[in-house]
Parts: C-alpha cells; structure tokens; sequence
C-alpha cells in the first residue's frame, strides 16, 4: 500500500533565508536532505517537477530558464513530513508564487490520480510564507498576502478572516496557511537582528575586524531618521559583514552558503537563541511534529 505523507510549502525572501531555516530543520529539528531524481520522490510532486522542466525545454530555452521553473532550492524529510523550500527572490514576487500555486494546486487535490510509478502519496499540504518585518511588521504582511494571494485560479486561497495568533507573537496561522517574520521586534527588523547576535558569540574578534573593513570600505546610512531606508542599509551591512568573515572557511561563497555549510554557528548556540527557538516552535505547532 502506498504511504500517505505530509509537505510543508515553505515560500522564503531569498536564499539566506533558506540557509537559515534548512539549518533549524537539520540541526534542531532532525530534518535530512532529500536528493532524488524526480520519479523517485511522492506524487503529485514527481509529476509537477518533471512537468516543470519538460513545459520549458520544449520551448525557446534561455540561461534564466532556472528561475522560470521555481524548482523547490532543498528538500528535506522527517518520517511521512516532507519541506519543499522555496526562494522568491524578494517580498514582492507574489506574481511568482501565485503562478507556481496556479499549476501545483490542481495538482495537489488530485495527488492519488498522478500517483501512477510514485513510491508515496502526499495527501496534506500545509503553506509557509516567511518575509522580513522590515519597517511594516507582520499585519501589513498578512494584508499583503491577503491581497495578492487571497484567490488562485478563481479559487479562495487565503481567508482572511481565519488569521489568528500562535505560539509566537512573530507568527500567525490561518487553516493550513501561515506567515512569520524575522526581526528585533514583530513590527521591525530583518534576519540579521537574529544572526547576527548569534554569530558574535563566538566570533567577535573576527566580527569586530570584519565591521572596521567593511565601514572602511564603503559608507552605511544606518542613522537615516527614514526608518523604511534604515533598516534595510542596517541589514546589507551585516549581511556585508557576516559575509566577510566567512571566506577563510568558505572562500567566494555567500551569505547563504556560508550560513548553511560553516562551522562558525555551532548547534548549542544556534538551540540555545531565543528568536530561534521562537521559530522552531512555530513550526512545529504549525506542522505537528515533535520536538
């Protein structure tokens, strides 16, 4: 008999998003990577992938034809939980998700007819959409969302009315629908209010070196009183930092390599971070593991 299985869509900003996560999910979670060629892995996901590639390949091919399939960037398993994660190229590429929702959701409702030559069957999908609380914070998200994803092929996605709080005041959850947001506080900040503290740990000589290079370098409007520009100089800057001082490991490596694949953030620090732990409990109240 075939086995039914459960898959997380989880949608990040960009890729050290998804470095960051894939950690959590391997390190403190006790996810492991999934790599198989399509055929090998569950309906209707073995069908939409292949699909996917084919729709392309038979038309005009073209280098940014990667982008065009938004292929899943990692897969990982627990048991019957399967993670797709997801780069969206930044907060606003709604028009991408909304296309992918468009040609998986079909799909989804009808995971047993593609069944056909897949070793297991996802029967429940659950959707995770995670973004920076910039200088908006997490409402004006979940009206965005609201906004650009409430419908899909004429169909209700996202009910609005549903939205209710969650283990964390970073997250909210609506049915099998969920957003959370990084940052200092839910209505402010970026990933790096969280990675960066985590990093100076061990780090801080190394950190402090790699701080007077790059403000030697070139010049950060960190002070601007125009909070929208701010944090978000704030954030390339230490993400400008932390990618310097992980080039001895890591040489011409980004930031998301070197999140995911250093040694410079050991596990006890990254269990023991308190915005951390915040999301591992999301998560697993969201997807109904346990820890």
């Amino acid at each position: 008999m075939t086995e039914s299985l459960k898959a997380l869509l989880v949608f990040c900003e960009g890729p050290h998003d998804i470095g960051y996560v894939r950690i959590i999910l391997r390190k403190i979670l006790s996810f492991e990577m999934v790599q198989l060629p399509f055929k090998e892995l569950p309906s209707p996901f073995h069908h939409l992938f292949k699909k996917s590639v084919e729709t392309y390949a038979a038309g005009e091919l073209s280098l940014d034809m990667s982008d065009k399939y938004f292929l899943p960037d990692k897969v990982l398993r627990k048991n019957n939980q399967f993670v797709f994660l997801f780069s969206c190229g930044g907060n606003s590429k709604y028009d991408k998700i909304k296309k992918l929702l468009s040609d998986y959701l079909p799909a989804f409702s009808e995971a047993r007819t593609f069944a056909q030559g897949a070793p297991e069957i996802v029967d429940t999908f659950k959707y995770l959409f995670i973004y920076d609380a910039d200088a908006v914070g997490i409402d004006v998200i979940i009206k965005n969302l609201n906004t650009n994803l409430g419908v899909i092929n004429t169909n209700s996605f996202i009910d609005k009315e549903e939205w209710c709080s969650s283990s964390s005041e970073f997250g909210k959850i609506a049915g099998d629908k969920a957003v959370y947001i990084w940052g200092e506080k839910p209505d402010k900040g970026t990933l790096e209010d969280i990675l960066y503290p985590m990093y100076s740990l061990d780090n801080s000589s190394l950190l402090s070196r790699a701080e007077s290079a790059i403000d030697d370098m070139f010049f950060w409007d960190i002070n601007n009183q125009d909070i929208k520009k701010a944090i978000p100089e704030i954030s390339r800057r230490k993400k400008s930092i932390l990618t310097v001082i992980g080039q001895k490991e890591k040489p011409g490596c980004s930031l998301n390599v070197i999140i995911d694949q250093s040694s410079l953030l050991r596990k006890d620090i990254l269990k023991n971070n308190v915005p951390t732990q915040n999301f591992v409990n999301f998560i697993s109240e969201f997807i109904d593991i346990k820890l």
